[in-house]
């Protein structure tokens, strides 16, 4: 792997999102087109970068970097360089080189710690002053994070979108639960997230890494097409994942039940082919909210009546989607019309009767068909 040092002198292109940037940098005397992710950097910004050179198809030879470090201008020079590249808004390169004239290596000093002194320099007011000291702040806490997020191995693409999700925050979930990064960010699993909690100084053991073990294990066999996983075969899985023994894991899961973290588990049916006559409907409910209590207590009549099966709070025309068996159409619309639309805040409503499952629960219903072929016959 190459390492060069030098400074951005244009940023050709960014991807706002993932922070994949195309860059010319100066090294010495070479201009070199840079590529990779850099989502705190900015023109005139001096770096330490590594990578290697790679052969585009339609641009030609580009340095590919894998690292970056940004260090700090370290003469009058690459410091005018920054200030004027754009980097800070209001900053231009007269103004840039007033600064310079004015403050010299001390620049930075001075918007840092006494940032009034900028209104010394004739274009700066108090008021811009105050806004360029934000603005060093604002990159240098960016900067900062990333720094920080490097110690765990996390660079790139990924410690963009951290930042994106977190900002100043990071610093507590990475302190107290790394594990959230596997729920809260795109493109961190499980894995990934153990990984970065193991550098972190999380235990093995610790209760954060065992409940994000068992919603894991769980959502894998979602994603695998079941519906539910038996206690030993849920154990057994967990336990391997987490290098831990079954009845701690055991232990987790009991305590997630009894907080509602895991509120139940399902049993998928294909009353077709029991024989048995099932109806199932949504229904969709306009309602009043109350006063105070908004639209909590009718979902809670609503959802109490035993024939309900699911009650959702919906954006759109209607407010309430109510999901419900019963054994015929008649006995859904009698549901409806004796028990649901007489409550006092129930504005309307709209009936949908399910007519056949495709797919339930992450479940396909029906048998999978092999793809036909027209036969073509000289």
């Amino acid at each position: 792997m190459e390492q060069l040092k030098g400074y951005v002198e244009h940023i050709i292109y960014r991807n706002g999102d993932n922070g994949y940037t195309v860059m010319n940098f100066i090294s010495g005397e070479e201009e070199v087109v840079c590529v990779g992710s850099f989502r705190t950097i900015d023109q005139g910004e001096t770096l330490e970068i590594s990578g290697n050179y790679v052969e585009h198809p339609l641009y030609g030879a580009q340095f590919k970097v894998e690292n970056y470090h940004v260090t700090e201008p370290d003469d009058e020079v690459s410091i005018e360089r920054y200030l004027g590249s754009g980097a800070i808004k209001g900053i231009g390169a007269s103004l840039a080189a007033r600064i310079i004239k004015k403050f010299g290596k001390d620049t930075f000093r001075i918007i840092e710690e006494e940032p009034e002194r900028l209104a010394e320099i004739k274009g700066i007011s108090e008021k811009k002053a105050r806004e360029i000291a934000v603005q060093m702040e604002e990159k240098k806490d960016m900067r900062g994070i990333m720094v920080f997020l490097q110690k765990y191995g996390i660079s790139g693409v990924l410690a963009t979108r951290i930042y994106n999700t977190y900002g100043m925050e990071i610093y507590g979930v990475m302190r107290e639960n790394p594990y959230r990064l596997a729920e809260d960010v795109d493109g961190i699993g499980f894995r990934i997230a153990d990984e970065i909690a193991h550098k972190a100084g999380i235990h093995m053991d610790s209760d954060y890494r065992i409940r994000s073990g068992i919603l894991y294990v769980l959502l894998q066999a979602s994603s695998e097409g079941h519906i539910y996983l038996t206690e030993d075969i849920l154990l057994e899985r967990c336990a391997s994942l987490l290098g831990l023994e079954e009845a701690v894991v055991a232990n987790e899961v009991a305590e997630m039940e009894k907080e509602k973290v895991i509120c139940g588990y399902h049993t998928l049916i294909d009353w077709d082919k029991t024989g048995t006559e099932k109806v199932t409907a949504l229904i969709e409910v306009r309602v009043t909210p109350q006063r105070n209590q908004g639209f909590d207590r009718i979902a809670e009549r609503v959802y109490n009546y035993p024939e309900v099966h699911a009650v959702y709070l919906i954006s759109g025309g209607y407010d309430l989607l109510v999901t419900l068996e019963g054994k015929t159409l008649k006995e859904v619309s009698r549901f409806v019309s004796e028990k649901l639309a007489p409550i006092d805040s129930v504005i309307s409503t709209a009936t949908y009767f399910i007519l056949k499952k495709y797919k339930d629960f992450g479940t396909i219903m029906v048998p999978k068909t092999e793809s036909e072929r027209m036969v073509v016959t000289p």
